[in-house]
């Protein structure tokens, strides 16, 4: 019988990430729809903090663990405590792989929003929480400057094309969504100053993002919203 494979919770697309929020914005969401898009962000954000710590969960019986392989073969196996469940270095490493799940300075993000979202009981709350975590950076702890979006380690897509997706979303908050604009000019600027010439890979022309009307769903609207359902 085959052994069960690491499984770590996917990125979100950016279809229910909209439809999430203009449903919610018009006033057409119940609070299980919306915490059906909210709890992947939750598993995603759970699996970027066992990705950090070295810990998986198991397969089987949902165990979280470190792993601790008995050596530093590719062949050499860490196995869950609780049951008889095991995966060699090789398959760990590899699940790892391509996952973007290394939140790295944008931890802070995920611990905040690991924290706020049991608490979160209508389907307002849910949307300022996502709002804000999905509206993060990396930042480089040195310099104190933004190194990328952090979306693009939660939402379906390249960078371009999350970025540009935020952009287009609605203002839950004007006050983060004109931060979260200087923010991108600064990471394009940081981008391009690191390439050799042109500009950054992915970057849209002239590095700054300009708001479409005809993409924006809804705008202006502040926390607490207006019509939030428990």
């Amino acid at each position: 019988m085959a052994r069960s494979t690491i499984r770590w919770a996917p990125k979100i697309s950016r279809e229910a990430i909209a439809r999430f929020y203009h449903e919610e914005l018009t006033g057409k969401i119940d609070l299980k729809a919306a915490e059906e898009v909210a709890i992947r962000f939750y598993l995603r954000c759970q699996a970027m903090k066992m990705y950090s710590a070295g810990e998986l969960q198991c397969p089987d019986c949902g165990t979280v663990f470190r792993f601790q392989p008995e050596g530093n073969k590719p062949e050499s196996r860490g196995g869950c405590p609780n049951c008889a469940w095991y995966a060699t270095n090789q398959e760990y490493t590899n699940s790892r792989r391509h996952k973007d799940l290394n939140a790295t300075n944008a931890m802070p993000a995920v611990e905040h929003f690991l924290r706020i979202y049991p608490g979160c009981k209508t389907t307002g709350q849910l949307l300022i929480a996502v709002d804000q975590l999905i509206h993060a950076f990396h930042w480089d702890s040195q310099l104190s400057v933004p190194n990328r979006s952090f979306a693009n380690n939660l939402i379906e897509g390249s960078l371009e094309q999350v970025v540009t997706f935020l952009d287009a979303l609605s203002s839950v908050d004007t006050n983060l969504k004109t931060q979260w604009r200087q923010t991108v000019d600064q990471m394009w600027q940081r981008r391009r100053s690191k390439a050799e010439a042109g500009p950054a890979p992915n970057a849209p022309t002239g590095g700054s993002l300009k708001t479409s009307n005809k993409s924006q769903i809804s705008t202006g609207i502040h926390p607490p919203l207006p019509g939030s359902r428990g």
